[in-house]
């Protein structure tokens, strides 16, 4: 998705098991519909509605602030992590938190990739 209203449009329709979310728009897609989105009003507004409520929502971010992950954390994400990307970090707490149902590789696709 590519501003907040659609992305929790999607989630109301499609249910993930879980979300991989940034914190940071760019400027022009940052104010879809009006409103100033961002990571942490996602996560709010996932928070309130019931197809969302506990789905588990993993942060990616550029931003290299302590406050940010302080704050994404304590609104409800179940982890943070820093662009670069640690991948093999991404996979472990995506397995982890969806009880290792995923399997270890897919055929025809690499553990390694790039959101």
């Amino acid at each position: 998705a590519l501003d907040g209203a659609t992305a929790v449009s999607t989630v109301r329709k499609e249910r993930p098991d879980l979300i991989l979310l940034d914190i940071s728009f760019p400027p022009d897609v940052g104010c879809g519909g009006g409103v100033p989105w961002d990571g942490f009003l996602i996560i709010d507004w996932l928070r309130r509605i019931d197809e969302a409520k506990n789905t588990p929502i993993v942060v990616i971010t550029g931003d290299d602030s302590l406050k940010h992950e302080s704050r994404a954390l304590n609104a409800g994400a179940v982890a943070f992590f820093r662009k670069p990307l640690d991948h093999d970090g991404l996979i472990n707490v995506i397995r982890q938190t969806l009880g290792d149902i995923a399997p270890a590789t897919t055929p025809g696709f690499d553990t390694a990739f790039t959101i």
